[in-house]
């Protein structure tokens, strides 16, 4: 009988093929009324829509409302379960209270709580920071989600991507930070020193920045129409077809040098470490300037996990997977594995390596690389994951490659 032989290929997933996890969009100001503004909803689905387009699963949709006397998470009506789906999108409905100053530092409390705590609604049993979190904020939602960063931060855990867009605080709103547990952050602004400015973002130490102040339509209008063009701007580097959102024209020729259809490597493009693509100069392990945390209580703080290569070995009979992990109180265990699919929660894994000092070394900075054999594999296509768990939860990272297993 002859010895069964598999060879290995790694390759990049699909463009802008989206990975697991959770993103949290933050509005500012809401002048009139309790409702979220438009713009929010119009990104949360432009998202949905380029998710389902690469996986063929929506992701579920919530809306974490936050008023005086109480926060609560819901699942959208309609809406798939996050077990089905290993995707969720919330919007932050902070409507009645964003008129109020100094607010912003409570509402990233409460976002904190209930991404903790998981929804309200009991339509999904656990926490959302399992999963890698992008952090999307305009205006106020800048300083909201800076203190839920920091709050996360401060129990451990690592955030993604935060993006900020023109920042604005309204009275004391609390320091804005670059946090330390912060992967990667952009950020899109419009400012010029000599002329009104109010209101305007900032320049972000740390940060891949884009000044949008001297494109086409930021140098004629109000100050707040500006303001509010910086959120279109994003939304342009999201749903590649739109023309308008919220009434407000996307200039992809003026902003971006694209026609329709054309992803700009800008804003939405480095969502979720596209092919490890993101520039150095805006990437923490990589130096990026942060601001330090420090972890409430490292005994019962989260672990964390991501993968930075996946690698095929000269043999074509294994393939090499490097993660890098934090464990502040050494009590995590790790495991590499297969899966069908991007999704965690829904049972798909096709087979699992728990990491053993035995064959694995893990140097100072966190690193450590595992080898799959693919002989006992079948054929097909496999999606890379590498779970992390400890007393306090389990954090799960996927990879933006997949391996293709050839009899």
């Amino acid at each position: 009988m002859s010895k069964k032989q598999n060879n290995c290929a790694i390759e990049g997933l699909e463009p802008r093929r989206m990975l697991n996890g959770a993103t949290v969009i933050t509005p500012g100001m809401v002048p009139i009324g309790n409702k979220m503004p438009a713009w929010v909803n119009q990104m949360a689905n432009s998202i949905s829509a380029r998710i389902e387009k690469e996986t063929g699963i929506k992701p579920s949709m919530y809306t974490l409302r936050v008023g005086k006397n109480s926060t609560t998470l819901t699942r959208d009506n309609g809406s798939s379960s996050l077990d089905a789906t290993g995707d969720i999108i919330v919007k932050v409905n902070w409507a009645s209270l964003s008129r109020k100053k100094s607010e912003a530092p409570y509402i990233g409390q409460e976002i904190f709580k209930k991404l903790i705590d998981g929804p309200t609604d009991s339509t999904f049993d656990g926490p959302l920071t399992e999963m890698p979190i992008h952090f999307i904020g305009h205006s106020r939602g800048v300083y909201a989600n800076s203190a839920a960063v920091k709050f996360l931060g401060e129990a451990g855990i690592w955030v993604d991507q935060v993006t900020t867009l023109d920042g604005q605080r309204f009275g004391n709103d609390g320091a804005f930070g670059n946090w330390s547990n912060v992967r990667f952050a952009d950020n899109e602004y419009q400012y010029k020193s000599g002329r009104i400015n109010v209101p305007a973002g900032f320049y972000v130490s740390g940060a891949l920045n884009t000044n949008l102040v001297n494109m086409r339509g930021f140098r004629a209008f109000h100050p707040i129409d500006r303001h509010e063009l910086v959120h279109t701007f994003y939304h342009g580097t999201i749903d590649l077809l739109a023309k308008n959102v919220d009434k407000k024209q996307i200039d992809r020729a003026g902003w971006y040098r694209t026609k329709r259809g054309q992803q700009p490597v800008t804003g939405f493009y480095f969502d979720q470490h596209e092919s490890f693509g993101r520039p150095d100069l805006a990437i923490a392990v990589r130096g990026a300037e942060r601001q330090p945390l420090s972890v409430f209580d490292p005994e019962i703080a989260w672990d964390n996990i991501e993968i930075f290569s996946v690698t095929s070995i000269p043999t074509d009979e294994y393939f090499a997977v490097s993660s890098r992990r934090e464990d502040l109180n050494g009590d995590a265990t790790i495991v590499t594995g297969l899966d069908t699919d991007m999704n965690p929660y829904d049972g798909s894994y096709v087979t699992t390596k728990p990491l053993s000092a035995a064959d694995l070394s893990i140097d100072a900075e966190g690193e450590f690389t595992q080898e799959f054999g693919t002989k006992s594999l079948n054929e097909g296509y496999y999606y890379v994951f590498v779970q992390i768990t400890g007393a306090t939860g389990v954090r799960y990272a996927y990879a933006p490659t997949k391996v293709h297993i050839v009899p």
